[in-house]
């Protein structure tokens, strides 16, 4: 984020630089969100997964649509690098909290540190997982909706200021309404605890989402759009939730933090989305990019629940 700060005060001319810190970003993210979920589960008992996943899911989306507002607001009064030095400054004291937050020792044994043992190790996870439908089931659907739903944030800023005619400050609106969506729909799990039939809800979910999509992409006004962003952000961020539960739900102990690892490589695929949604917006508009995303990720529910009746009894 540093870098990518002091990228942004020499200029923009040549996107390179960017690309490499964006890329060594999902890098990181590879490492984190397993550790992350892992950890999470670790320190709570199994019925109440559930409620510490959500409760996490709180604090990171409210955090996320604070930043997205502030960011906007920062980016157009203040310039854009030193909105990028303050997201900076936020994640580097994040990264000496996290050196305080007591851990726990595992009991299992460590894995030799040999890259040929690590890497059989890991096939053999890999294995695993898909050998179980619910497990292959839930990867694939955070495949196709990773590709087709998250990938429309690449295009928020076109439909902002081509569609909605918002400059900086409206498009942190927009994102700062997903984010309290996002903080609304991680609170309803929360209170919802450690129910049954998850599979059925994560179906209904991915359908809202897909239908909240095409609804963006027909909004009329900046007004309704920021309502109905705001209805996305909340299926998304219920969404990420559920998947995160349900997989280590559905796994061994010791399949927990490579399940996530996982579902980190399945949503690596993103960046397909991203170019197939950065194209189509520039070929035929950016509600179209948007509206037919939302119509696969609809589609995907309906396909899930007629191909995977043993995932409607989750």
């Amino acid at each position: 984020m540093l870098l990518i700060a002091l990228v942004a005060l020499k200029g923009f001319s040549n996107p390179w630089p960017i690309f490499v810190l964006v890329a060594f970003e999902g890098v990181v993210n590879s490492f984190d969100m397993p550790a992350k979920q892992g950890l999470i589960t670790d320190i709570v008992p199994r019925e109440n997964r559930m409620n510490a996943i959500s409760v996490h899911s709180v604090g990171t989306r409210a955090v996320a649509a604070a930043g997205a507002l502030a960011s906007g607001i920062v980016a157009e009064f203040l310039g854009i690098p030193t909105a990028l030095f303050c997201a900076a400054g936020s994640v580097l004291i994040g990264g000496v909290i996290v050196l305080f937050v007591p851990t726990i020792r595992s009991s299992l044994a460590r894995p030799s540190s040999a890259f040929g043992p690590i890497f059989k190790d890991a096939v053999i996870g890999i294995r695993s997982m898909l050998r179980i439908p619910t497990v292959s089931t839930l990867l694939w659907i955070a495949i196709v909706v990773e590709i087709f739903g998250f990938a429309y944030d690449s295009v928020m800023p076109a439909m902002a200021r081509d569609e909605l005619s918002v400059s900086e400050s409206g498009l942190g609106t927009l994102r700062f309404a997903a984010g309290i969506g996002a903080v609304v729909g991680a609170i309803f799990l929360a209170f919802l605890g450690d129910f049954t039939r998850k599979g059925p809800l994560l179906l209904a979910i991915t359908m809202g989402y897909g239908l909240g999509l095409i609804g963006v992409a027909t909004s009329a006004n900046f007004i309704v759009a920021l309502i109905i962003v705001a209805m996305v952000g909340a299926a998304a961020s219920m969404f990420d939730a559920m998947q995160w539960t349900l997989l280590q739900a559905n796994v061994p102990n010791r399949l927990r933090g490579r399940v996530i690892g996982g579902w980190v490589f399945a949503i690596g695929f993103g960046w397909v989305g991203h170019l197939a949604m950065g194209a189509v917006g520039e070929l035929i508009g950016v509600r179209w990019a948007i509206g037919g995303a939302g119509l696969v990720v609809a589609a995907t529910s309906l396909v899930a629940l007629i191909l995977s009746p043993l995932f409607r009894k989750v």
